[in-house]
């Protein structure tokens, strides 16, 4: 989420000399951001990981698909901040072919992420969430319904830019993270809080 807020894009219908001056001035931005995706997409897996884990489902057929899905999912963000500092520094060294082909890519590459990766993750996981008991099955059906949204955008996205419309969706998912974790810590905490500790039984001689 803060990748998202503090990467912005460049101005709608800049020219390259146009974006080259819009680049070198949020450079320092530009560079966090995209190291903040990367970092963040990488703990984002984890978290996926951990919550197959938790549901006892890493061996299901759904536990999988989401497994393979996040995979593909870090390979295609470190592409994508790949092609960021590709940009950057094509702008910074006046290539202007490096910094036209990096910006192509990556609205490639974004536009790759909701065709089948991001959607085949969202709806595995909300078939995990929904079977298990880990979580209110509420955040299953809801995992559901974002991944089958990405899917519908992502064959009018070939066609028609939607990329705003997608960012929208793609907020809503973090907010479903942070939603999920907040859920998990509390569930821990009252477990442990509901344990009592078995008293010792005193055994006479």
């Amino acid at each position: 989420m803060a990748s998202f807020s503090i990467n912005p894009a460049p101005p709608a219908g800049a020219t390259i000399p146009q974006i080259v001056v819009w680049g070198k001035e949020h450079q320092v931005l530009i560079e966090f951001g995209a190291w903040l995706q990367g970092i963040g997409s990488l703990l984002e897996v984890i978290f996926m990981l951990g919550l197959l884990k938790l549901a006892d489902s890493t061996r299901t057929l759904a536990g999988m698909v989401t497994a393979f899905a996040a995979t593909v999912i870090v390979g295609i963000s470190f592409v994508e901040v790949s092609f960021y500092l590709s940009a950057i520094a094509g702008g910074v060294s006046g290539d202007m072919a490096t910094l036209g082909v990096s910006l192509n890519l990556i609205k490639a590459i974004q536009h790759a992420y909701v065709i089948a990766p991001a959607p085949a993750n969202l709806i595995a996981i909300g078939i995990v969430l929904i079977s298990s008991r880990l979580t209110p099955r509420v955040f299953g059906y809801i995992a559901f319904v974002l991944g089958a949204v990405l899917a519908i955008l992502g064959l009018i996205g070939t066609y028609i830019p939607m990329q705003d419309v997608i960012d929208m969706v793609l907020s809503v998912q973090e907010v479903w993270y942070l939603a999920i974790a907040i859920t998990l810590i509390v569930t821990a905490r009252r477990v442990a809080a509901s344990v009592q500790p078995v008293p010792a039984i005193a055994v006479e001689a």
